[in-house]
């Protein structure tokens, strides 16, 4: 059977259907690429890419794509002019602009392949604007374009956009599969001998993202974001379980992140602790994805309620959401400790 993106972790949905349409030649002419950061979709679009223009797609002899041809190693080594690719850069959002740019020479026929491909990252953050200009191309798009749109979260795109792409979720893997290549990778299994805190810390936030993994292996111990978000989650969950109100809102107005990504991180590293935690309240759970050692969840499994643990669990999961929405940290943080301490007092 021929290999379908073999350099492809997992992700076995999108190598059966994305792959396996492009080596017929039935693909879509646009994708819809969805998982959080480091989750692969920048791969799997630069995949996309070489697969549309490899000089052997029908050949069932070969690998898709191959990356041995021309096309495959200016594809892959980000030098083609085939694949153009736009993204927020230093603002905010992707305006109209950007899109309008992309329609000018939308009809310019492709240098050394059949197709262009056309690879919008973070398409989550196009404004209004810039969805309706983008969905005029991808209404009547010349035969030769595929779009991959590249986003944390699809439903921010209009439903008119969604009707017209085929979207995909990144595969994100287990903390089994996750503590394997993290041990694989350079350096790995030394740092679980050596610092087990930020090597569970890794997993932890990564949320079963390789991508993640690699970034965040790749920090400097001195000023590792994992371990400040990793502790800044752990103070969190001591005060939130275990302080009283006053101490509650204390500690969280004096430690508000100032950035939505690292709240998300804290928040992301104080459920993983609370979902240990619950663990060791139900079965008495010893493998913990927070906690290097199981005694420290079940000091808190003992001076809470499952139904207590269970509401703070999801309180935190609804932390995470607004910030996704891009609600403040201040305000997700603020009302945050008022809904856990009225969790803990009912």
């Amino acid at each position: 059977m021929r290999e379908l993106f073999p350099t492809l972790i997992g992700n076995r949905i999108i190598k059966d259907h994305i792959g396996r349409d492009i080596s017929l030649g039935t693909h879509s002419h646009a994708y819809i690429i969805e998982g959080p950061h480091g989750s692969g979709k920048k791969t799997i679009a630069r995949l996309i890419a070489a697969s549309l223009s490899c000089e052997h797609r029908y050949d069932e002899d070969f690998p898709l794509p191959c990356g041995e041809c021309k096309n495959c190693h200016k594809i892959l080594n980000n030098v083609s002019p085939d694949v153009v690719k736009i993204g927020v850069g230093e603002r905010s959002t992707i305006g109209v602009e950007a899109i309008r740019e992309i329609r000018s020479g939308l009809y310019t026929t492709p240098n050394d392949s059949d197709n262009r491909t056309y690879i919008i990252e973070s398409a989550d953050k196009m404004t209004v604007q810039a969805q309706n200009a983008l969905l005029l191309t991808l209404e009547e798009p010349p035969s030769f374009a595929v779009f991959i749109l590249l986003c944390e979260d699809s439903s921010r795109l209009l439903e008119t956009v969604r009707s017209r792409a085929m979207t995909v979720r990144c595969e994100l893997f287990d903390d089994v599969h996750s503590a394997e290549y993290l041990r694989g990778l350079s350096g790995g299994e030394e740092l679980e001998k050596n610092n087990l805190r930020k090597f569970r810390g890794i997993i932890s936030i990564s949320g079963g993202a390789l991508g993640m993994i690699e970034e965040l292996t790749r920090e400097d111990d001195s000023a590792s974001e994992t371990v400040k978000c990793r502790d800044a989650a752990e103070s969190l969950i001591s005060v939130l379980l275990r302080g009283s109100a006053a101490d509650i809102v204390k500690h969280v107005y004096g430690s508000i992140p100032k950035s939505s990504d690292s709240a998300r991180l804290i928040l992301i590293c104080a459920d993983n602790a609370v979902r240990d935690i619950i663990a060791q309240k139900r079965s008495g759970e010893t493998d913990m994805r927070f906690f290097p050692l199981c005694d420290e969840a079940a000091d808190y499994a003992s001076a809470l309620t499952l139904r207590r643990l269970i509401g703070i669990h999801n309180e935190i999961l609804n932390a995470i959401f607004r910030l996704n929405s891009n609600v403040s940290p201040k305000t997700v943080f603020t009302d945050l400790s008022l809904k856990v301490n009225q969790i803990k007092n009912s």
